[in-house]
This record gives C-alpha cells, structure tokens and sequence, in this order.
C-alpha cells in the first residue's frame, strides 16, 4: 500500500479519543511519503498524568515500512514507531506536546535527515535494539535522542539545538556526546 499526498488533520486536543493520523498496523506494510498530518492531541494527555497519546502518524506491529518526506506537527507524539525494520527518514517533524517527536520502539529501525523541532521530551526515544539514529536536525528537547532499553543502537552525526541533554540512557554507539539518564514512563499510543 502506498499513502501519498494527503492532508490529514485532527479535531485538535479532544477530550474523547486519543486520534492518530494515518496508522499502519497489524501486519500491513506501506509507503507514507509527501503527506502533511497535524492537530492529533488527546486532552488527557497532560505533564501530570498520560494513560494514551495522540500520534500524527503511528506504525505498529509490523515490518519494513518506510515514512519519509512528511510533514506533521501538533500531537502528542509526531511519529510513532512501535515495529520493526522501519525507515524513518527526511520528514519534518514539529511542536510535540508532552512527549517525543519520533519514537523508535523495536529493532533494526533507521532513523535519518528527520527535523525535529519543539518537542516537550525528547526529539527521538528509542526502546529496542540495533536502531539507528544519524545525520537528524533536533531543535528544541530536553533530550535530543533518549535510550531508555536495548543495546547496539547507533546515534551519530546529529545536530542539536536547544537541546539540554543530546544523548541520553542506555548502551549504545555515540559519537554524539551521551549521558547516562533514568527513564521515565511512557504511555501506550491509541489502536483505532
């Protein structure tokens, strides 16, 4: 399936549903690219307490998807990747409230030339293995790539500004400067 050209725009923060914007999940496969996705916020979803997340786009229990050239902004979480073998490259990725710009959980994804700007948390959160992160612009985090689990992950060759912490948590390969951090709770993204 492929998943090209659309506007996708949410209700704005709702009270009622945690909404993503386009979702590829169990077991499909796709191609997202050149699409603009934002204002997919779940009132719920606050500082102080989060049970479930809004995502622009949500990839999840499935393999080899690639999302790049998009553009999305406004929502909890701007990219969720809760798979494996995806490529996550070249998409803007803006004004992430609460949480992350672009989650990475599984393993083997790739994450590369994405520019994150504003996010809450961290411009990337990675739980899994073997991940890479390299050659992103983050602008605007607490962390710009925060490790909470998972070995052999990668992060190199990132720009970071206005970030407090670059490299976070966990074991992995830098050649970005890391510091070690706890991790803090994550919410689940909602299924449609």
């Amino acid at each position: 399936m492929t998943v090209t050209h659309n506007y996708v725009t949410g209700l704005g923060s709702t009270p009622n549903i945690a909404q993503n914007g386009i979702q590829v999940s169990r077991g499909a496969s796709a191609e997202l690219a050149n699409n603009f996705v934002n204002n997919n916020l779940y009132a719920q979803c606050t500082p102080s307490s989060c049970l479930f997340a809004s995502t622009n786009i949500l990839i999840e229990d499935t393999t080899s998807i690639s999302v790049r050239n998009n553009t999305v902004g406004s929502a909890q979480i701007g990219i969720a990747v809760v798979a494996n073998n995806a490529q996550v490259q070249n998409n803007d990725v803006y004004d992430n409230q609460v949480f992350d710009g672009i989650d990475l959980v599984g393993n083997n994804n790739r994450a590369s030339g994405n520019n994150v700007y504003h996010s809450d948390s961290a411009g990337f959160f990675v739980r899994g293995s073997n991940n890479r992160i390299d050659g992103n612009t983050i602008n605007e985090a607490l962390d710009g790539v925060l490790i909470v689990s998972g070995s052999g992950n990668q992060v190199s060759g990132n720009k970071y500004f206005n970030v407090v912490v670059p490299v976070s948590g966990g074991s992995s390969s830098s050649t970005d400067a890391a510091t070690p951090l706890n991790s803090p709770g994550r919410p689940q993204v909602s299924l449609k």
